[in-house]
Parts: C-alpha cells; sequence; structure tokens
C-alpha cells in the first residue's frame, strides 16, 4: 500500500503564502533520471537486440556464467550483466527508433535478466565478508540507477499502452529484486544502502520527493519486514523535500515547475499531491492580480458564469497532468487553446454592462 503517514507533510509546506513567481529555476531537473551507461558501469554499450548478431554477446555472457566460481562470484556476473541490459534499453530509447518491438525487445530482455538476478541474491552467502558487502552496495547503487532509467521511459511512451505495460512489468521484475537484497541483506542494512544511492543521485528540484516515490513503490511489494524500515527512509526523504518544494515554489515560474513536476514517477501519489497543490497556488492568481504563476486573466471569473466553465476545463487539464495522464506536448496544446478561449470571454465580460452579456 501507498505511504499515505507522511503525505500531509506535503500538505503543511503549502500552507506558507505564494510569492510573486518572477524568477526561473535553471532546468536541472531533466537530471534526475537522466542515465548514462557510464553510471551503469558500462563503457561500451555493444550490439542491441535489434541487431541480427546480438546472440553473440549473449553466448559471451553464458561463457561468463559458466566460469563464475562461488555464488558471490556468479552473482557479480549476473550484476554486471544486467547492467549491460539497462545500458541496452537506454541505448535502443536514445536511438530515437519508433519501433516498438525493438523497445519491449530491449525491456523483456532486461526483464528475463532480473530473474536470473533474484535467482543469484537468493543464492549469495549469509556469511558477511568485504566483498559480499561491496556487491550488496553495488547493487543498490544499480537498482536505483535502474529505478531512474525505467521512470524516464514511462514517461517517453506513456501515450503508448503496449509499451507502457512492458515498463510497469519490468519495474515489478526489478523491484521483486530488490525484495531478495532486502530479504538477504537485512532490511535495516539494504535500506540504508538504497537511501545513500538515492541521496547521491545529482540535479532535480524534487530529488527527495522523487526519492521518497520510489521508496513508496518498492515498498508496495517488499517483504513484510522490510517495511518499516523502507517507511522510515521515506520518511526522510519527505521531510528534506519540504524545504525543496518551498524553494521551488519561492522561485519558479510555470514553466519549470511543470519541468520539475514532470520527473515525479507517473501516476504515483507523490506526484499527484505535488501536482494538486501546485494548481490551488494556481488558482490564486484567477483572483488576485499580484500573483503571476499563470497570467490567466485580470478579472475575477464570478462576474461571467461561462468563463467558470474555461476555469473548470483548465483545472481538470492540470490535474490529468499533474497525474501524469496527459503528456506535456498535449498540456501544451490544449492550455494554449483554452486559455485563448478564457481571455476572449473575460474580454467580452469587460467590455459589457452585466455579466449576461459576455455570453
Amino acid at each position: 500500500m501507498k505511504l499515505p503517514v507522511v503525505l500531509a507533510v506535503l500538505c503543511g509546506v503549502m500552507a506558507f503564502g505564494l510569492p510573486v513567481f518572477a524568477k526561473t529555476v535553471p532546468p536541472a531537473d531533466a537530471q534526475l533520471i537522466t542515465v548514462t551507461a557510464g553510471d551503469l558501469g558500462v563503457s561500451d554499450v555493444g550490439l542491441l537486440p535489434t541487431n541480427p548478431f546480438y546472440f553473440l554477446k549473449e553466448w559471451r555472457r553464458n561463457m561468463q556464467r559458466a566460469f563464475a566460481s562461488g555464488p558471490l562470484a556468479k552473482a557479480n556476473v549476473e550484476l554486471g550483466i544486467v547492467n549491460e541490459k539497462a545500458a541496452e534499453v537506454a541505448a535502443v530509447v536514445a536511438s530515437g527508433t519508433d519501433d516498438a518491438n525493438g523497445i519491449n525487445q530491449a525491456l523483456r530482455n532486461y526483464r528475463d535478466e532480473q530473474g536470473m538476478m533474484q535467482a543469484a541474491l537468493n543464492d549469495l552467502p549469509d556469511q558477511a565478508g568485504p566483498d559480499r558487502e561491496a556487491f550488496l552496495s553495488s547493487a543498490a547503487v544499480a537498482f536505483m540507477n535502474h529505478e531512474r532509467l525505467l521512470d524516464s521511459i514511462a514517461g517517453q511512451f506513456s501515450d503508448r499502452k503496449s509499451a507502457g505495460d512492458v515498463v510497469s512489468g519490468t519495474q515489478t521484475m526489478l523491484e521483486l529484486s530488490i525484495g531478495e537484497a532486502l530479504a538477504k541483506d537485512g532490511a535495516d542494512a539494504f535500506t540504508a544502502k538504497l537511501e545513500t544511492a538515492l541521496t547521491a543521485v545529482k540535479g532535480g528540484s524534487l530529488k527527495n520527493i522523487y526519492a521518497a516515490a520510489v521508496l513508496a513503490r518498492i515498498h508496495e511489494s517488499a517483504p513484510s519486514d522490510a517495511q518499516q524500515a523502507l517507511a522510515q527512509a521515506y520518511n526522510r526523504f519527505m521531510q528534506k523535500g519540504q524545504a525543496d518544494l518551498q524553494m521551488l515554489l519561492n522561485q519558479a515560474d510555470l514553466q519549470t515547475l511543470q519541468d520539475s513536476l514532470k520527473q515525479l514517477p507517473a501516476q504515483s501519489a507523490e506526484r499527484a499531491m505535488v501536482g494538486e497543490k501546485i494548481f490551488e497556488k494556481q488558482k490564486e492568481s484567477l483572483t488576485n492580480p499580484s500573483l503571476t504563476l499563470m497570467p490567466m486573466m485580470a478579472k475575477p471569473a464570478q462576474a461571467v458564469p461561462d468563463c467558470n466553465g474555461f476555469k473548470q476545463q483548465l483545472s481538470a487539464l492540470w490535474s490529468s497532468f499533474a497525474k501524469g495522464s496527459v503528456t506535456n506536448q498535449e498540456y501544451a496544446g490544449r492550455y494554449a487553446d483554452l486559455k485563448g478561449r478564457y481571455d476572449q470571454c473575460v474580454a467580452a465580460a469587460a467590455t459589457s454592462s452585466t455579466p449576461s452579456s459576455g455570453k
């Protein structure tokens, strides 16, 4: 289940007054879900699953598995392979291909490898040691990079149901691997490793809220004895996110807020909460000329009943965007159309002697 206990924290942040939105924060948010091959420890991605000779790469991997001696060595091999397959997914998407089959194949290859990763984690020796600890720390960093990569892909292909379904299934397999690691390393120990990996992520005005959203997703499928540790880490990130969010609201213009919001995982409670609260502040600008977050109008809409319909449509559009069900491009086009019609309605009302003449 989601973690409702700290969502109220976000509401408290929004209780502060809204200043004039005049400054723009540099758009560093794209770094939050930008994952390179270097981040994954892959120096050369090599052949992609769309290449007819890709089987040679798989042959080489099977040879690596055959020569790995002992459970820890095998686990390190699988971690290297799963990072390679994550890098292949990133490369196929970055190529700009419209081949849905190629993208889905790369995602399925990665998802299947997570099954191998889970088996390797399950076979990991229980006795502690520096090599085992180093492997688990590397696994935590890799898994969090994979979460970021899959969130990025989910955002890019939100309008393609087939790709979205594959991404969702792939994330589920990733989170099952994280569950295996939590069980093997111990909830407190591996949660601390995840927290360290998420803290090290660069960029992002809402990076702490993003981290909380990832932990909330992991919490849903985690072993029951790991959920308390994950909830505590979630709380810590959300508390730090308060200051981040208030700073963003103090400094950002509308476009920056949109860019920041779309870095949060689509359909997450955290994205919906932030989006709805930002829009609450947007609505204040409709009746308070001193606020300039969304300069929709110069007069309150209450004097022209017909204009309220446009306000409601704008509100519904923003809510859809906040929840990730409308892409940024769709939002921009529909917003421009609705705002233009709204401005015409208000202008007609301003020159009329009665509100009814603005119909």
